[in-house]
């Protein structure tokens, strides 16, 4: 009888472990943005040098719960659409600011794939890395236009 009990006390605890792990799930939709962005950072350099002569950028625009995402090169438009209420912050030098409802971050690379330019939210050039926070979660892309998971070093 004391181990039939000890056991369903077990249980019941690990059950409410258990729960708490899978009843908060922000953390897997901030890892879900991150990956997304991450892989939409990679696919645009990789875009850029391999069409030479021409400018490519990347536009990041918020509307409502989603973000809408375009990227540009050769005068061919590819648009998609990353479902997620998180906010996005850009970090550049010294200037720091929210992806909010309209506001826009474009970034244009140039065609051997080095970030040359942050046109949107302001106009800067590109001598350190830019860092993407999405809650506790952080995303770099250095000025050669390598992207990586993690805080900018």
């Amino acid at each position: 009888m004391i181990e039939m009990v000890t056991v369903l006390v077990l249980l019941g605890v690990l059950g409410a472990v258990a729960f708490s792990r899978f009843g908060n799930t922000s953390s897997y939709t901030e890892a879900i943005v991150q990956q997304e962005l991450l892989a939409y950072f990679q696919l645009t350099q990789r875009v850029a040098v391999a069409h030479q002569d021409s400018t490519t950028s990347f536009t990041l625009t918020r509307n409502g719960d989603q973000w809408d995402i375009a990227l540009q090169f050769d005068g061919q438009t590819v648009n998609d659409q990353l479902n997620a209420e998180q906010v996005i912050n850009v970090q550049l030098n010294s200037f720091s600011a929210d992806l909010d409802e309209g506001v826009t971050y474009r970034a244009e690379y140039s065609d051997d794939g080095d970030l040359v330019a942050v046109t949107s939210p302001t106009n800067l050039s590109v001598t350190h890395s830019v860092q993407f926070s999405i809650g506790t979660r952080a995303l770099c892309i250095a000025p050669t236009g390598f992207a990586y998971e993690g805080s900018c070093l």
